[in-house]
């Protein structure tokens, strides 16, 4: 026996968003990214306003992302660095302690994983606001 089924109508597109508002200088704030997939680090600062405070090193006045690692039960910290002096510019979103401190690092925070985020000192309230992104066709 064949069952044949026909399916019509549209799929109501994706629009959802999470914000976290009021994010102050020096204080920690629990997040969690609200989709199920990784999310990249590189390219955090597009949730974010205003734009993310970098510095050379993870100091206070640079902003950060903490992650619990289980496994070395210890903190991972990735922080926006920023170079200094004539030409200075900003690098992206690095971990503390890795090698190469030109490119952005390629980690991601796997799903339903939280992380805290440290927002620099001496700076404004920051808001972060995750918006669902749209899968482009390649």
């Amino acid at each position: 026996s064949v069952i044949q089924l026909t399916l019509s109508g549209a799929v109501k597109s994706f629009t959802g968003s999470t914000e976290y508002t009021g994010l102050t200088a020096n204080k920690f704030k629990f997040i969690g990214y609200p989709w199920p997939v990784e999310m990249p680090i590189a390219g955090f600062e597009k949730y974010m306003s205003p734009a993310p405070t970098g510095k050379p090193s993870c100091a206070d006045g640079a902003d950060q992302i903490w992650r619990w690692d289980s496994v070395n039960s210890d903190w991972v910290k990735y922080y926006f660095r920023r170079t200094v002096g004539q030409g200075a510019k900003d690098i992206g979103w690095v971990k503390d302690g890795q090698q190469d401190l030109t490119q952005p690092t390629e980690e991601a925070i796997p799903v339903g994983e939280g992380f805290f985020f440290r927002r620099a000192g001496n700076q404004a309230d920051a808001t972060i606001t995750f918006t669902y992104e749209e899968k482009k066709a390649e």
